[in-house]
């Protein structure tokens, strides 16, 4: 089962409640032909034009486990809309002894016309995606080019007026983007900034997300941060202007700043995002070699890699490892705070001399790698064989 939108999902009785129902009114009907329920695998609100899909992966591996004869669908154009990734799948059907069938079409291919017809399907149904993505396309274009907003995450600033379909100021959050391009535009720092409107006790805008299973989740209302304040002083909404596909078009809503303060905030994030780089810091990018890799053990957030305002006799800064809670937000919970670059590497180093002299550990390693290698050569062999079969009906053509 799959529906392609978030509109469809979390209904009392929604699609794919629908397709369900219909798929086990066909099992019932059929039980006397060894027809029973081996699993259901739905995909709400994904898009047929992909085959990464929660559930046709899950379906996937249910059928080379070979739990599965049948794959019972509702309609075609429901399981696959790309023309390119039925001709694969088909040939995977065929490699497990598997079929395809429908309580309301007819999938057989043990004809030709079957097969043509379910080749006209997919084309069909890869022709309707493709046609309505440029029918969407070609409207939130006209909508930008006459000023009207094309949707999406609402705006730190703004609120979205059902009845005029329009953004309009929220008064408390927009007096808080103008004191945001106020500082920029003074030359303060965006980690002062923040800081500043943290301590405040301000934070960014709260909402409400719908999960692809219908359910709903509060996200936002976190402490600014300088990547949140980039993003805000960046956006030509701000200024009354709408961006689509690389062009900016008037808006018809009330602008926050004007093009006097915007180009001076920009003009000072963008001197900010150039700093001269240090010879030794240009010539060696890897410098802190646990970058990415290693988190605070009490706050969980990742140890950014650091500088000392002193030198070394190398003359090279101390190098460090912050925790990112005192990084960026500059709180004071954390008691790990810092750590030497040098020691800590050192001490991972060392831990890692130690397990290679361990002849349990390095078996288990090995191990390990050749289970990884046995699964990538069965993948290989996998994709192998689906592109033979592909090619076979070439090959006798051309025989």
């Amino acid at each position: 089962m799959r529906v392609s939108t978030i509109d469809q999902v979390g209904g009392r009785f929604d699609s794919c409640e629908s397709q369900e129902e219909l798929a086990r009114q066909h099992i019932a009907r059929n039980a006397h032909k060894g027809y029973y329920l081996s699993g259901v695998f739905p995909d709400p609100a994904y898009s047929g034009g992909s085959m990464k899909r929660p559930g046709m992966q899950a379906l996937m591996r249910h059928i080379e486990a070979g739990r599965a004869e049948v794959v019972l669908i509702y309609k075609f154009e429901h399981m696959r809309r790309s023309t390119d990734e039925w001709a694969s799948f088909r040939a995977f059907l065929k490699r497990h002894n598997c079929r395809l069938e429908s309580p309301v079409e007819d999938l057989s291919e043990k004809t030709a016309m079957g097969r043509f017809n379910n080749n006209m399907r997919a084309n069909l149904a890869e022709y309707h995606r493709l046609d309505t993505a440029e029918k969407v396309r070609v409207k939130m274009r006209l909508q930008a080019e006459r000023g009207i907003w094309n949707s999406g995450q609402i705006p730190f600033g703004y609120d979205y007026n059902r009845d005029t379909q329009t953004l309009q100021a929220n008064t408390a959050e927009a007096a808080i983007v103008r004191k945001i391009f106020d500082s920029a535009a003074q030359l303060v720092s965006l980690t002062e900034i923040a800081n500043t409107l943290n301590a405040e006790g301000h934070r960014t805008k709260a909402r409400v997300f719908q999960r692809r299973d219908g359910s709903r989740v509060e996200v936002g209302a976190r402490r600014f941060r300088t990547d949140h304040l980039h993003k805000i002083i960046r956006n030509p909404i701000y200024l009354g202007r709408l961006r689509f596909r690389g062009e900016e078009f008037a808006g018809k809503y009330e602008a926050l700043v004007s093009r006097d303060l915007w180009d001076r905030a920009n003009a000072a994030v963008a001197k900010s995002l150039k700093p001269d780089i240090p010879r030794w810091q240009a010539r060696d990018k890897h410098v802190h070699l646990l970058k990415g890799i290693v988190f605070c053990g009490c706050c969980q957030h990742a140890m950014i890699p650091d500088f000392g305002g002193k030198l070394d006799t190398a003359g090279r800064p101390y190098r460090y490892y912050t925790c990112g809670a005192v990084h960026r937000d500059k709180s004071d919970m954390c008691p790990i705070r810092h750590l030497p670059a040098g020691v800590l590497e050192n001490a991972v180093f060392g831990l890692m001399t130690a397990m290679g002299h361990r002849e349990e550990i390095v078996q288990c390693t090995i191990n390990g790698t050749k289970r990884c290698t046995q699964n990538t050569r069965t993948e290989l062999r996998r994709r192998i064989g689906e592109v033979e079969d592909e090619l076979g009906p070439v090959s006798t053509i051309e025989e």
